[in-house]
């Protein structure tokens, strides 16, 4: 398994040419020095070893001692009277007993899926890789893999490529993940696959670490998985006659979980300190291939692709939202990767630091790897290494859309699926880096992230003189624009005071909302929830403070639209508010400039309904997580449950009757424009919905909220970019 999490100033290697020669990859030598294990190491590899006799062994012990008891107390204790204690008794201790058994020995006949997101690539399909592997086996003396398969993870690894059929023979399978070839260069892409076949260097070690790893996830599935058995015994032990049985039978599961949860983390510690030593092996043969600054770049960008690939995630799932799909996933995470925020490079540079790992940490900690190949201080052997790893391959575009389209296939339902629209991965990555871009115009132009049932912006035309002209006109918005500037700075600390109010208010919200329905909290939550809304009025005077700077917010918006008119007037040039030079948004045309400001304009009218309708989405959330499966409720509950399902469905239709009327400003550019109504509309039917119609009310209510202060924010980005880019001009021409 590859790196886990990493960092990188560097940037990424370019998209591929198509039409460039593949080539293959040439070594300076053919061998690297073979680590030899260590006396730590030999001991580790003892202990797995040990590990996995021993805990098979506990497991069947435990099943085969349960048995026997229970046989034994029906033989002993069969009631000598038909009296109606002593034969409950006796049915309860062998119900209770034999569901205990029951529950032990149902991960035994799991099934598990075998569908994999992996392509398989043909023998002979990518000569060159074919080559690549082979010389590099030779390398590190590890096995050949029998077959080579791509996917779409920011990963690479080497297993047996039929589990445990495979495990005392050769046949071996090595995966690699598209975006690293899409993004490393070949002397990177060299030291990866070292990495992975120098782990089947080490023989038996690879082979008892697959094996336990295996009776761990037995072991996980046994203690945490959750089924409609469960939910049976739950359901019997509180709504049945015969409750205490089921009570009984709860108690020994719990009891019989908890002792293979010990089993779980004995396996665990014992894996993971042997797997750590096995990384630090491997990590030698990438480092001898790749060199040490070679290992160190390939950490660094691999943390970048981890952090692209959450981003690529977060965008797959709003498009396929929207019925639309990237042809290539590989692509899009490499996009995504150009755009990685700030804040992620920061997160990455904290993971970096970590001087020590945790015990059931199954990787070395960067910091530690890295250190090791500053000791190592090797230079490599790879020739002409810093080309694009992409060369190596045949029609790597190809490759990438068959894979994306077989990763799709397993991770998506078959009926979602068929109703896509497959999209390319550019135009995808081009729309999310113009909304980023937007909304960054938004956060400038505000001095800090305002949502949409916070803010009021809209565009206040300026009351006009017939004796005012341009130049009036710039003397007011330079003096308007110092006054702007003062409250900015003052509105991002007001929105962060409101931000960490608020998060408490809503859980007051919530808490008072469980009140309502019926549930009793203790004398602390009670107050927690009291003093919680106690900043209901300490928001609103914050709120106020805020709306004055949302009131010069909307003079300027207005100043500079109206400012923008009349030159255009005077000049009678056809150009609206993107007026100089080239812009930076594509919706930065005079044709928007109406739309924008009618949205602005009906937002701040629909504020109250926004407000409204995610206090009823708040209430509504802390009831759904309390409902239980099979269980009624009492009668407060489900009434304050209707009552908040109805007013919600209130509120939604109220805001989406508010935007029928409303053209979505970003939609100006296609051949017929539609009203925000009808995009949220035609977005909410796209979701998998609840065939209740109460969760689907809030589910719908929910989507379309998020998706409107999404907008929102773009849409005021377009605005501001618009401010920014007159000014500027302005300013050029004095």
């Amino acid at each position: 398994m590859l790196h886990s999490s990493q960092y990188s100033d560097d940037s990424l290697s370019s998209e591929p040419d198509e039409g460039a020669p593949a080539r293959g990859v040439e070594f300076a030598r053919d061998s690297v020095k073979r680590v030899r294990p260590s006396l730590v190491y030999r001991l580790g590899i003892g202990a797995v070893a040990a590990t996995v006799l021993v805990l098979p062994l506990l497991y069947a012990s435990l099943v085969l001692g349960l048995i026997a008891a229970l046989v034994s107390f029906a033989r002993l204790h069969f009631p000598e009277s038909a009296q109606y204690p002593s034969l409950l008794m006796y049915a309860a201790v062998l119900l209770a007993g034999g569901a205990v058994v029951a529950f032990l020995l149902k991960p035994l006949f799991a099934s598990t899926s075998d569908e994999s997101t992996m392509l398989e690539l043909q023998p002979g399909e990518q000569a060159r890789l074919e080559k690549l592997v082979a010389d590099l086996c030779g390398i590190v003396s590890a096995p050949m893999p029998a077959r080579i398969a791509v996917d779409c993870a920011v990963n690479a690894s080497v297993s047996f490529r039929h589990g445990l059929r495979s495990l005392f023979g050769g046949d071996l399978i090595l995966v690699i993940g598209l975006p690293l070839v899409r993004n490393l260069d070949a002397r990177s892409f060299a030291g990866v696959i070292a990495h992975e076949m120098g782990h089947f260097s080490q023989g038996a070690g690879m082979r008892l670490t697959y094996v336990i790893r295996r009776l761990n996830g037995w072991f996980h599935r046994a203690v945490y998985h959750r089924d409609e058995w469960d939910r049976w015994l739950r359901q019997g032990a509180r709504g049945s006659r015969l409750g205490l049985l089921f009570q009984l039978a709860q108690l020994g599961i719990w009891c019989a979980r908890r002792i293979l949860f010990v089993l779980m983390l004995v396996g665990q510690a014992v894996s993971c300190f042997i797997l750590r030593r096995m990384e630090f092996d491997a990590d030698y043969y990438e480092i001898c291939v790749a060199g040490t600054d070679g290992f160190r770049e390939t950490t660094e960008r691999i943390a970048l692709l981890h952090e692209a690939t959450v981003a690529a995630r977060a965008t797959v799932d709003e498009s396929l939202g929207e019925g639309r799909l990237p042809d290539d996933l590989p692509q899009l995470i490499s996009r995504m990767a150009g755009m990685t925020s700030s804040a992620a490079h920061s997160r990455i540079a904290r993971r970096m630091t970590m001087e020590g790992g945790r015990l059931l940490d199954t990787h070395p900690t960067d910091w530690e790897r890295i250190g090791r190949a500053l000791e190592l201080r090797e230079e490599g052997i790879v020739i002409d290494g810093k080309r694009p790893a992409a060369e190596i391959f045949d029609e790597i575009r190809s490759l990438s859309r068959r894979a994306t389209i077989q990763h799709f296939a397993v991770a998506t339902d078959a009926e979602s699926l068929g109703r896509v629209e497959w999209i390319l991965a550019e135009q995808l990555a081009n729309a999310e880096e113009r909304c980023r871009e937007l909304e960054q115009a938004a956060d400038r132009f505000a001095g800090c992230r305002l949502e949409i049932w916070d803010a009021s912006i809209r565009a206040v035309s300026p009351s006009l003189n017939s004796s005012d002209d341009v130049a009036a006109l710039k003397r007011k918005l330079r003096k308007l624009t110092r006054s702007f500037n003062g409250s900015a700075a003052r509105c991002g600390k007001i929105a962060r005071a409101i931000g960490a109010l608020d998060s408490d208010y809503s859980t007051s919200l919530k808490g008072k909302e469980l009140i309502a329905a019926g549930y009793s909290l203790d004398n602390d939550a009670r107050t927690r929830v009291a003093g919680g809304l106690g900043h209901r009025t300490e928001l609103a005077q914050l709120r106020e403070e805020l709306a004055e700077f949302q009131a010069l917010a909307s003079e300027r918006l207005g100043l500079v639209f109206s400012l923008q008119l009349t030159l255009q007037q005077e000049s009678g040039a056809g150009r609206g508010i993107g007026a100089a030079g080239s812009s930076n948004s594509d919706y930065s045309d005079s044709k928007n400039l109406p739309a924008v400001l009618t949205f602005l304009e009906a937002c701040s009218k629909l504020q109250p309904t926004v407000v409204r309708l995610r206090e009823l989405l708040l209430r509504q959330t802390i009831l759904i997580q309390h409902i239980e499966p099979g269980r009624d409720g009492s009668f407060e509950f489900l009434s304050r449950f209707q009552a908040n399902a109805v007013h919600l469905r209130i509120a939604h239709c109220d805001l989406l009757s508010a935007m029928d009327t409303v053209i979505d400003p970003m939609s100006i550019s296609q051949k017929s424009p539609e009203s925000v109504g009808q995009w949220l509309r035609s977005s909410l039917s796209v979701l998998r919905l609840s065939d209740d119609p109460v969760f689907r009310g809030f589910q719908e209510s929910s989507e379309a909220l998020r998706k409107l202060g999404v907008r929102y924010r773009q849409v005021l980005g377009v605005a501001a970019i618009a401010v920014f880019e007159t000014e500027e001009r302005l300013q050029a021409a004095e």
